[in-house]
């Protein structure tokens, strides 16, 4: 079971998760407006274009870094679920003597 201190920091990574998806998606659609636009020039469009790329490869890092401290957190629910599990077993146990 997840304790309120975990369910908080989950909370927090998925917010910053979410965050990061929509900045993305902004992001994208920002560009993808301005590269239709017919009257842009080239050099406008080449331009924008290279800030794309920093762009998306900044909001990819970024969403990378959330879904591996979530994944952590995960992670480390698990073993604490699994270790108390094992030590409810092991107290629980019949002693042979």
């Amino acid at each position: 079971m997840i304790n309120s201190s975990e369910s908080s920091e989950l909370s927090e990574l998925y917010g910053r998760l979410v965050h990061r998806i929509l900045r993305l998606l902004l992001h994208a659609s920002y560009v993808h407006s301005r590269l239709s636009d017919s009257r842009s020039s080239t050099a406008l469009k080449d331009s924008v274009t290279l800030n794309v790329i920093r762009g998306l490869r900044d909001a990819i890092s970024g969403l990378q870094a959330s879904l591996m401290q979530v994944s952590m957190v995960f992670v480390m629910t698990s073993l604490s679920q699994v270790s108390q599990l094992f030590l409810h077993w092991h107290t629980a146990a019949p002693q042979w003597d």
